[in-house]
């Protein structure tokens, strides 16, 4: 057993070079540690003759080379209900849209986005206060525990796996645009229902913002709001500093 994962990147203000969490647990549990590209290190995952991978989040597109490497293929866990929020950001669009329930899916993955052959699916409640942080570390938990049991019974032959419908799918913005879609007009400001649902969405980041008087305004769960430069506070007590301020209810 071994683990894959990114490089060590610069980390807050102060730009500190840190490995990833993932990398942090493997070290301490004394698990070996991969953490070039994956096309750099193929010899030495062939050496470890594993029978499956598993992959979550790891943010870049595999090659077939290694997409065919482990005899059982690589297992992807995916937050949604496939073949609805394919891509990026699906527990985003889960809580923009409203949506009360949504789930885990483990596919094998081929060299499509997210659209190879189904091995379980898991449907979770969304709970009226998630932010994508609670969302996606509740999936992603209930994820590990359920492919715990499964995953035996698949390299043993006992699972057979069944192909998505692709004429259900739906899709999911990029990455790069999450903060674009975080944006909204202070001049023209959506509902209070939809700001609530973006305060929670784009939350720890890039947060749902905005521009007033020049300066970053961003909304936080719980009615909070922070202006750029200060602590965020209660939209009541942001009101009493900036009574000009447009939006007086979340």
């Amino acid at each position: 057993m071994a683990v894959v994962t990114q490089p060590p990147r610069p980390v807050g203000r102060k730009q500190v070079v840190t490995p990833s969490p993932v990398s942090e647990w493997a070290e301490k549990n004394q698990i070996p540690i991969f953490d070039k590209k994956p096309e750099q290190i193929i010899d030495e995952l062939k050496k470890l003759k594993a029978d499956v991978g598993i992959l979550e989040s790891y943010g870049e597109i595999l090659s077939s080379e290694l997409i065919t490497l482990f005899p059982h293929g690589i297992i992807n866990i995916h937050p949604s209900l496939l073949p609805k929020y394919r891509g990026s950001s699906p527990n985003q669009a889960v809580l923009l849209n409203g949506d009360s329930a949504t789930g885990i899916t483990a596919i094998k993955l081929d060299s499509e986005m997210d659209h190879g052959p189904i091995l379980f699916q898991v449907e979770k409640s969304v709970y009226q206060n998630d932010t994508f942080k609670a969302l996606r570390e509740r999936l992603f938990a209930d994820s590990a525990i359920t492919l715990l049991e499964i995953l035996p019974q698949y390299i043993a032959g006992e699972i057979k796996l069944r192909p998505q419908d692709d004429k259900k799918s739906t899709y999911t913005w990029k990455t790069d645009q999450t903060k674009a879609k975080a944006y909204f007009d202070i001049n023209n400001p959506p509902s209070v229902e939809v700001l609530d649902r973006m305060s929670r969405a784009f939350y720890p980041w890039p947060n749902a913002w905005t521009k007033w008087n020049g300066k970053i305004v961003k909304l936080l769960p719980e009615k909070k709001v922070q202006i750029e430069g200060k602590k965020p506070v209660s939209l009541e007590e942001f009101l009493r500093g900036y009574p000009d301020f447009p939006i007086k209810a979340l």
